[in-house]
C-alpha cells in the first residue's frame, strides 16, 4: 500500500488542515475533523460569481512511484465557509463533481471530489471552483 497523506491547497477562500490518512485510492485534501489550523474567510455579500482555484501539490512529490503510479486518484477539496452563507450553485472544473456538508466546529465543509484522470500537470492538480452566492 502507498503511503498516504493530506495533500496542501494553495488559494482560495480556504481553511486547510494537514488532516487524516486515507487509503491508497483516494487523497483527502484538507479536511481534519479535529481542531484545524485554520485561515478565517473574508465576508463577502455581493452574490457576485466569482471563481477561486484550488492547487493540490503533487502527489507522487514525497510519496513513492511515478506520476502514473497516482493517474484516476480522487482527490477531496474542502470549502469551508460560515454555516449562514449561502453557496447557490457551486461548479467545480474540469470534472463533474459531488458535494456533501458536515458541520464541524461551527463551520460548514462543502465537500467537492475530483476524479484527477484529466487534470494532473507536473507540478500537482490544479481545478477551479466557481461559486454564486454569499460567502
Amino acid at each position: 500500500m502507498k503511503s498516504c497523506r493530506s495533500q496542501k491547497i494553495v488559494g482560495g477562500p480556504l481553511w486547510r488542515s494537514d488532516g487524516p490518512k486515507s487509503d491508497e485510492n483516494q487523497r483527502i485534501v484538507g479536511f481534519d475533523p479535529s481542531p484545524t489550523v485554520s485561515k478565517q474567510l473574508n465576508k463577502n455579500n455581493d452574490n457576485a460569481k466569482y471563481t477561486r482555484q484550488l492547487h493540490a501539490y503533487s502527489p507522487w512529490t514525497g510519496f513513492r512511484g511515478t506520476i502514473e503510479d497516482h493517474i484516476g486518484t480522487e482527490y477531496t477539496f474542502v470549502f469551508w465557509h460560515l454555516p449562514g452563507s449561502d453557496l447557490g450553485t457551486a461548479e467545480l472544473a474540469p470534472e463533474q463533481y459531488k458535494s456533501a456538508a458536515r458541520v464541524d466546529h461551527g463551520l460548514r465543509a462543502t465537500i467537492f471530489t475530483v476524479p484527477v484522470k484529466d487534470v494532473h500537470t507536473p507540478d500537482g492538480v490544479w481545478v477551479s471552483v466557481a461559486l454564486d452566492g454569499d460567502i
